[in-house]
């Protein structure tokens, strides 16, 4: 079962500066995310 996740105000930010700066991939940033949401580890890489 798949945790709900509840942005925070800081996570919004984070979100936003990361979305907008073009200096990272917001999509491997949300891979991440969907992987901690369904409790399964992350890979060495993240």
């Amino acid at each position: 079962m798949a945790r709900a996740l509840e942005e925070t105000r800081q996570f919004k930010r984070d979100k936003k500066r990361v979305k907008g700066s073009g200096r990272y991939d917001w999509e491997k940033m949300r891979a991440a995310v969907r992987e901690l949401m369904n409790d399964r580890p992350l890979e060495q890489k993240y």
